[in-house]
């Protein structure tokens, strides 16, 4: 299909190697691209980001890389999927400050501030001892809003990421994160954490990936569990402050992703044992939410009596409105 006629956004997603019938079947307009990993330093974020710019050169008809609205509106208009670039941790920028301006001049306009782990930011969301946020954190985060990059506490410990909080001017997002109240997962976010986020006027992605969108039931969730979340966000805090991430593969390259849910499943049993108990460790129900299913998330949503220009800002409308709000 073509695109959905409003702006889609999914908010993470990652193993890119170009357009293909995933995207096809999205509808999406942007795809916030994860081009730096938990573990990944400045050089290798350097290096993915030249390779996605490369796959996007070569297909200029059906891609592009995005680091405005008007870019974003532009790619809407001539029916391409734009490209945001996202950091899943601040490994890249390290303490060098300076690099927050060379990676926004490369593209970056999504920055993770710490993965499931401790960095020089803060806690991740598996710290067992949350600290809270470093000094260094809040010089990031001040030179973060400086520069124009949107701050992401997606796998930020509660305490770092209520204090992340305090200390940004600008909104902020949880990316990919569902609600805790739902999903007892410590992936995870608590309703204290979500009402924060929208009290700055941020943007909570409700996520597709399969061990956190799982609510314990016997059965694997589905595209209604995903707007169950969405719908839980909106409730508690009001539609325009809820977003939608895949967190998935747009690649049809099967090695990569099993080598990468076996990673994942080896390194954070805490986030992924359980569901991988009950449902075993293959791809079958790990992505109730592929890309490929915003136009199914949208009529779900839709039977649940949302309106249509709601709808438009679950999928989309609402990260490109902090976009607008963060975004230099």
């Amino acid at each position: 299909m073509s695109q959905l006629p409003f702006i889609a956004i999914d908010n993470c997603a990652w193993e890119f190697d170009g357009y293909n019938d995933k995207l096809e079947a999205s509808g999406l307009t942007v795809l916030q691209l994860t081009v730096a990993s938990a573990t990944e330093d400045a050089a290798a974020a350097s290096r993915q980001i030249q390779a996605a710019k490369e796959i996007v050169a070569a297909d200029p008809k059906k891609l592009c890389v995005v680091g405005t609205v008007d870019e974003i509106r532009t790619a809407h208009e001539e029916g391409r999927v734009g490209i945001v670039f996202h950091f899943q941790n601040a490994l890249p920028i390290g303490r060098d400050l300076s690099l927050v301006g060379r990676f926004h001049e490369l593209g970056v306009r999504v920055v993770q501030i710490t993965y499931n782990e401790v960095n020089d930011v803060g806690c991740g969301c598996l710290v067992a001892d949350d600290t809270g946020l470093t000094a260094f954190g809040r010089e990031l985060i001040a030179e973060l809003n400086r520069t124009g990059i949107l701050v992401d506490l997606t796998h930020v410990g509660a305490r770092t990421s209520m204090e992340a909080m305090e200390a940004s001017r600008a909104p902020v997002t949880f990316s990919h994160s569902n609600a805790r109240a739902l999903a007892d997962n410590p992936r995870n976010i608590s309703d204290e954490q979500i009402e924060a986020c929208a009290a700055l006027g941020g943007v909570i992605g409700a996520c597709g990936w399969g061990p956190i969108s799982w609510t314990g039931s016997d059965e694997p969730p589905s595209i209604e569990t995903v707007a169950d979340h969405v719908s839980y966000i909106a409730d508690l805090v009001g539609p325009k402050h809820v977003g939608i991430a895949t967190d998935g593969p747009i690649s049809h390259n099967m090695a990569n992703i099993l080598a990468h849910f076996q990673e994942i499943n080896a390194a954070y049993g805490s986030v992924t044992g359980a569901f991988v108990d009950k449902f075993g460790p293959n791809i079958k129900h790990r992505y109730p939410m592929p890309i490929s299913a915003f136009p199914k998330l949208a009529e779900a949503l839709r039977r649940r009596g949302w309106s249509e220009p709601d709808v438009a800002g679950a999928l989309g409308g609402n990260m490109l409105d902090l976009y607008t709000r963060t975004w230099k």
